[in-house]
């Protein structure tokens, strides 16, 4: 199948769908293409970090029945949580990689943070709202430059969509 086909992404989602048969009753697979994640809840890190440990386990065996590869160095541990008491340091060892507990993870380009406030998220949206701000004020002066139909009209093809994704967060 070249890349770039339209059946591409068709196909690729059918060849992982068993990646997210993996999660059992009370766990979570999400995917989008070839980003997987998985969660669990529970009342302790270390409970959940065997549950996502096994998750994994049988996603190693999946990869390694198909032939696959995963890019481990892009494994994210974050054990969500806003009680302070809840011990969040419990790591994950699957193959040779050790998975570590980080404050933060960013998937389908939104910034999950530890206490699910998004701030992080925001922050970034901020950062990359200015800067299309300062962008468009390079090309639409009030007395050159683009019309403030086509301005409009690039604002909301471009910017809004880059700037909304995820708002509903």
């Amino acid at each position: 199948m070249p890349q770039g086909s339209p059946m591409s992404p068709l196909l690729y989602m059918y060849y992982n769908a068993e990646l997210l048969e993996v999660p059992k009753i009370n766990e979570l697979g999400l995917g989008f293409i070839d980003d997987i994640a998985y969660g669990v809840q529970g009342k302790s890190g270390k409970d959940n970090a065997e549950r996502l440990k096994h998750m994994l386990e049988m996603a190693e065996r999946w990869r390694i029945m198909h032939g696959a590869r995963f890019e481990t160095t892009k494994y994210v541990l974050v054990h969500y949580t806003r009680r302070r008491n809840i011990e969040t340091t419990t790591p994950i060892q699957i193959a040779d990689t050790l998975i570590q507990p980080s404050q933060d993870a960013k998937y389908l380009g939104v910034i999950f943070d530890k206490q699910l406030r998004f701030k992080l998220h925001i922050q970034h949206i901020t950062k990359k709202s200015f800067k299309f701000a300062i962008a468009m004020s390079r090309i639409a002066k009030s007395t050159w430059g683009t019309s403030f139909r086509e301005t409009r009209r690039l604002f909301i093809s471009v910017v809004a969509p880059r700037i909304d994704h995820a708002a509903i967060v």
